[in-house]
């Protein structure tokens, strides 16, 4: 998977795992990465796909630990989202699932409809993130893919893209 050159994505729907794995390689290093993906001040610049805004950015970095967020579209309409947290592995992976929203630390939780895992590997100065989003089923996962997720995920990508090229490197 090293041959993603920046700013491409490469899209990975096996037929035969209930999975979708998206990878593209950001011209930025890891551990900066690794902040923009669990630091509210900066998911709020560029989580969510081209026209939204995330009003709402509340994390709880840890495992159990709960992500909210709120997802406002042009129009005003919103989309609330809940996520646990499952690992947390400075700074090479993340893993979360969904959970109902307005969950809280130590709730118990229904099991997850899709658990997804970010690995963020160096390379050359560079980041090669990797999400693989695993589904209870592989109609489920078909479903998903037969609907804008792919793009939502791709756009936020690129708007990841465009705000870390701004961030001061340290």
């Amino acid at each position: 998977m090293h041959d993603i050159p920046a700013n491409a994505h490469k899209v990975l729907i096996p037929a035969n795992e209930p999975v979708i794995i998206i990878s593209r390689t950001v011209a930025a290093p890891r551990e900066l990465v690794f902040r923009c993906y669990t630091e509210p001040q900066h998911l709020v610049r560029f989580w969510g796909p081209h026209g939204s805004t995330m009003p709402v950015c509340e994390l709880d970095l840890r495992p159990g630990g709960v992500w909210r967020q709120v997802l406002r579209f042009p129009g005003m309409a919103e989309f609330p989202v809940t996520y646990v947290f499952l690992e947390i592995v400075p700074p090479e992976r993340i893993e979360m699932r969904d959970a109902p929203h307005g969950t809280r630390f130590g709730d118990e939780l229904p099991p997850p409809k899709m658990i997804s895992t970010t690995t963020l590997e160096a390379v050359d100065g560079q980041t090669l993130v990797t999400v693989k989003i695993r589904f209870d089923t592989i109609s489920a996962r078909d479903a998903t893919a037969a609907t804008d997720f792919v793009k939502v995920i791709t756009e936020s990508d690129a708007r990841f893209a465009a705000y870390v090229a701004e961030l001061p490197r340290v």
